[in-house]
């Protein structure tokens, strides 16, 4: 049996509240921003957190590292685009509810994310991995189907950024489980795995998670994750991450 060697739980009263401009964030890890380092040793995922923003706003951040930004629209669509010296250089994108934006930024970029509504607060789940391998700035787009339920659905692909690591995300009736396996990199050096609850209720690796509850599970060998949806249209986010 798969050994695990340590486990870490962020509940959603322990995550960190951060103003920062105009909006606000709940970082479940986050120590890319001032204030932001609640010291879960989470490796390449350097931030993970929950975003609103009043409408017409807009909030801006800066990578410290070559970076990876997955962004994960909640409720509303946002726009975005990377910073530039050139005004006339700078590309607005969009996204909505089904859809996934990635950034490949180098150190000491930043980008944008606007609200286009006139009345509407917006939510979105944003997540930074520190990667040696960014080629350069690029914007891409990815799609998922939460219709498909009790699926664990892959958040890269050919399309996104060549990463050592996976994203996933499902939507899982009251009662169903899934497994996911994970396995040893090619160097033998150890994984993590983290686990984001975004909806509902779940058992992950024998713990309770409740809505933005986080949990890192971080193993030295092969092993199997184990997760039950206790609620219904409960959906998760896995990270596996390799070292």
């Amino acid at each position: 049996m798969a050994k695990e060697t340590e486990a870490y739980i962020v509940l959603a009263n322990q995550r960190q509240y951060v103003q920062i401009e105009e909006g606000a964030s709940y970082q479940t890890v986050g120590a890319s921003q001032p204030g932001g380092d609640n010291n879960v040793p989470s490796g390449p995922l350097s931030r993970l957190s929950t975003n609103s923003l009043p409408a017409g706003k807009s909030l801006t951040m800066l990578t410290l590292t070559d970076t990876v930004v997955v962004l994960l629209p909640v409720t509303g669509g946002l726009a975005y685009y990377i910073n530039r010296k050139s005004a006339a250089d700078v590309e607005c994108y969009f996204l909505e509810p089904g859809q996934v934006g990635y950034l490949t930024l180098r150190a000491g970029t930043s980008y944008t994310v606007s609200n286009p509504y006139e009345a509407e607060t917006i939510q979105w789940t944003d997540c930074w991995l520190t990667t040696v391998d960014v080629p350069g700035e690029a914007v891409l787009l990815g799609t998922f189907d939460l219709t498909l339920g009790n699926v664990l659905l892959p958040l890269f692909n050919e399309t996104t950024p060549t990463l050592r690591h996976d994203l996933f995300i499902g939507r899982f009736d009251g009662r169903r489980e899934v497994t996911y396996r994970v396995e040893k990199t090619p160097d033998g050096l150890p994984k993590t795995v983290f686990v984001l609850v975004l909806s509902g209720v779940f058992e992950v690796a024998n713990r309770l998670l409740h809505e933005q509850d986080g949990l890192l599970l971080c193993y030295d060998e092969a092993a199997t994750v184990e997760c039950e949806a206790l609620s219904n249209n409960a959906i998760l986010l896995l990270f596996d991450l390799a070292s």
